[in-house]
């Protein structure tokens, strides 16, 4: 009975949509892609539907611009990777929208702020209260939060601060979130804040690697905490569905709408929380980890016994240890292609 039970929920998670906000397309230009949640990639065309699960990826060239459901806007920037998303939180979905490298500007319209989505970057989690701000991540893990209008709350590593209109915040990797500093709207340098986190993660790879083995453990405790609450569920699902086998007719009935069905929907929200931190992970591994090993695999091609490189495969393959034993086990096949 509880396998038939696990089998029967995973059937309708991953038939049914993970969460009901959807985007559009509505302006690319130059290389511009979309990976689906399904592993499928696309070049991205105006009009192109985006859903929970898909990603936005710009080359060096590449500029996109997505409409949501309401009214809402993102604009990805160059050489970026954004994506939908949605956990479930105190038994209801809420959006997330993710920044794992590069820039992202948002404009959110009232209805988006009563739903609260959150706004995440590999390191950094910021709480919406305001309606324009502007997100950058940079591949040594930190953040920059810049805030045209409204305010956010920008945590990190249990401290928060919060941003008012024309204020910045820099978040390193593994720290938490420094001053808060006025700025002009439209002053913000994008380019000097990319040099300034390559630098910072030149000047010492290995230790990048393992500040983003942090947020990978992270989000594998976090994998195995919501597995854990979904067996139990499970559990607690198969001895209600015994007795829902004993009642007939429309005490039947109505045992499954007021009791039974509620808590397959927590289950569900449970599982889709396992898989959003494994995905979490998958990114987190292929496009930042990922990028930082290219980076250096190119710069020291002629001198691989050098010490700093050396340092760095070493973190690097500590890190590819933690994520093929702690994350991979909860991917499917869509995930890792």
């Amino acid at each position: 009975m509880k396998k038939s039970i696990l089998i029967l929920l995973l059937t309708a998670l991953l038939a049914a949509p993970a969460f009901s906000l959807a985007g559009e397309i509505v302006f690319v230009e130059g290389t511009v892609d979309i990976k689906t949640s399904t592993g499928d990639l696309d070049y991205a065309d105006i009009g192109m539907s985006v859903d929970t699960g898909d990603s936005i990826i710009t080359g060096y060239d590449g500029y996109a611009e997505l409409e949501l459901e309401d009214g809402s806007t993102v604009k990805v920037n160059e050489d970026s990777i954004f994506k939908l998303d949605s956990v479930q939180q105190e038994n209801q979905s809420r959006n997330s929208f993710q920044l794992v490298l590069g820039s992202a500007s948002y404009k959110f319209t009232k209805a988006m702020k009563t739903d609260e989505p959150t706004i995440r970057t590999p390191s950094t989690v910021c709480g919406l209260r305001g309606t324009e701000f502007t997100v950058f991540a940079g591949i040594d893990g930190s953040a920059l939060y810049v805030v045209d209008e409204g305010s956010v709350a920008v945590s990190s590593k249990g401290s928060e601060v919060e941003l008012g209109a024309e204020q910045g915040v820099r978040v390193n990797a593994g720290e938490t979130p420094g001053e808060p500093f006025d700025i002009k709207r439209g002053m913000v340098d994008y380019s000097a804040f990319k040099a300034e986190a390559e630098e910072s993660f030149l000047s010492n790879p290995a230790s990048s690697v393992f500040l983003m083995m942090d947020q990978l453990e992270e989000y594998a405790d976090l994998a195995d905490e919501n597995e854990m609450l979904f067996k139990a569920q499970v559990d607690g699902l198969s001895v209600l569905r015994e007795k829902l086998n004993t009642l007939e007719g429309d005490e039947k009935k109505a045992y499954y709408k007021e009791t039974v069905f509620p808590e397959e929907v927590k289950a569900s929200g449970l599982k889709q929380n396992v898989r959003y931190y494994a995905v979490s992970g998958k990114s987190l591994r292929r496009f930042v980890i990922g990028s930082m090993y290219i980076q250096m695999k190119t710069m020291y091609i002629m001198d691989q016994d050098n010490p700093d490189f050396l340092d760095f495969m070493n973190a690097y393959h500590q890190f590819l240890d933690v994520y093929e034993t702690r994350i991979v086990p909860y991917l499917v096949e869509a995930d890792i292609r």
